[in-house]
């Protein structure tokens, strides 16, 4: 009797030492085994520094509100950087410390001011920016005179090679103004709307040429999706423009170096180096936050930065692979990519950093969506080219609409890879379908003015002519 006593007693006991033993040998086994190979080569892969070419924008970009000399310029950057890391030391306890949001410059030098009752540039994403400009157009050119210094700046981006950051890596990290940027094709399009058409392309062609290096090159994710924006823009524009252009009109050299099909792809790479640095200043913040001793026993259990980090780069690594580089640069379709990583706390790779496994997987982000945009906007630009020439090629009358649906799928079929070009010849428009949908299914532009001169019964009404 008093043997079973005593098993009914031991028996929790001893279970509950075994279980303890299991998790322990479990939870050695979880951080001895981890991060994987794969896991380290995606940070190793995250964390190398991308060749860049030319001078950093940053300090101009920053400061775009701001009338400073250039001799001044670097320092006050400089100053404001230095503001952030003091906000970001003063309180490490605080895992979001509140960051200034302006800058130094503020009240030291004219700064662009803007009467809320003021006519808006032309919007990036969509509209119609020469339709935008012949409405308010009075209103828009007192603007750009008031605003000359401002346009000047902007447009001196032309003479940078990238954007990287200055400022500590941080998710609260301020972000230039850049609803100034609007400011250059809301000039073309009033260029061209005065008579100037000139000035108009080659105002947009050196944008294109712009933002396709820095947008490529730039560690902040908005200021590439804004860069992006941009190209759209300026597409939309120009195609706009060729299909008002007078016939004799040639197109400036800037137009041909901005379309030369020899020019890299798109990339995304740096803004998402941009993006995991922040998240992982953020995982160092957490590990240097002081604690008492049963809350640190617990982090220390629960959480540890390196895999942690590790797990991330799963999600932020796709941009940088080869195979997805590759794959943009073909506009061949993507895999799909997750939006959250999935976690299992009880799987091995996450039993010795269940928390930071837990906070791997919230932090994904979609680059689903950044990717297709950015193949969208490549194909935006590859069609624009297409258009400019067209319009370059055209000479006497305007061919019949067979032959320039044979003229079209010559230039489309030339590398690299387009997807399908439908061919509206009863509306005058090409088209091409977009993959992210988001502001819709469809990207159709004018043919440009030697084009447009077609019946609409001498061919079908729509005809794909490339693939």
């Amino acid at each position: 009797m008093n043997r079973v006593v005593k098993w009914m007693i031991l028996s929790p006991l001893l279970l509950a030492w075994v279980l303890l033993l299991l998790l322990v040998v479990l939870w050695s086994a979880s951080r001895l085994m981890t991060p994987t190979a794969a896991d380290r080569a995606a940070l190793a892969l995250l964390q190398a520094p991308v060749p860049t070419d030319g001078s950093n924008a940053f300090a101009r970009l920053w400061l775009l509100d701001y009338d400073i000399p250039t001799a001044d310029r670097d320092g006050v950057a400089a100053q404001d950087a230095q503001r952030l890391r003091d906000a970001l030391t003063a309180d490490p306890a605080e895992l979001s410390p509140a960051l200034p949001q302006d800058s130094s410059a503020h009240g030291h030098y004219p700064q662009v001011t803007v009467d809320a009752e003021a006519v808006a540039w032309c919007g990036l994403r969509e509209g119609d920016c020469l339709a935008h400009v012949r409405a308010h157009r009075e209103a828009l050119a007192a603007r750009l005179a008031q605003e000359a210094s401002l346009l000047q700046r902007v447009r001196s981006l032309a003479g940078y090679g990238y954007v990287r950051s200055e400022f500590p890596p941080s998710l609260d990290t301020p972000l230039p103004p850049l609803r100034q940027l609007a400011i250059s094709p809301t000039r073309s399009a009033l260029d061209f709307v005065a008579g100037n058409p000139s000035a108009a392309f080659r105002a947009s062609c050196t944008d294109v040429s712009t933002w396709r290096r820095l947008a490529s090159n730039s560690d902040n994710l908005v200021v590439s999706m804004v860069g992006m924006a941009l190209l759209d823009a300026n597409a939309r524009l120009l195609a706009q423009m060729l299909a008002e252009r007078p016939l004799a009109e040639p197109l400036p050299a800037a137009c041909r170096a901005a379309f030369d099909p020899a020019l890299p792809p798109l990339d995304l790479c740096m803004a998402m180096q941009g993006e995991a640095a922040s998240m992982f200043a953020l995982l160092d913040r957490l590990d240097a936050a002081p604690r008492r001793l049963t809350e640190g026993a617990w982090y220390g259990l629960t959480t540890d930065v390196m895999r942690t980090k590790a797990r991330m780069a799963r999600s932020y690594v796709p941009a940088c692979q080869t195979r997805t580089r590759e794959l943009l640069a073909r506009d061949a379709p993507l895999p799909p990519v997750r939006e959250f990583e999935p976690v299992d706390i009880f799987g091995l790779d996450c039993i010795g950093n269940a928390a930071g496994c837990v906070l791997a997987g919230m932090s994904a982000p979609n680059q689903s969506k950044y990717l297709l945009r950015l193949q969208d906007t490549q194909a935006r630009l590859r069609l624009t080219g297409l258009l400019l020439d067209l319009s370059a090629q055209a000479a006497g009358p305007a061919p019949a609409p067979t032959a320039l649906a044979a003229a079209i799928a010559a230039i489309a079929a030339q590398p690299p890879h387009l997807r399908a070009i439908a061919f509206d010849v009863a509306g005058g428009q090409l088209q091409i379908g977009l993959r992210d949908t988001s502001k819709g299914a469809l990207w159709s532009v004018p043919l440009p003015a030697t084009h447009l001169a077609h019946p609409a019964a001498a061919a079908p009404a729509a005809a794909v002519v490339a693939d």
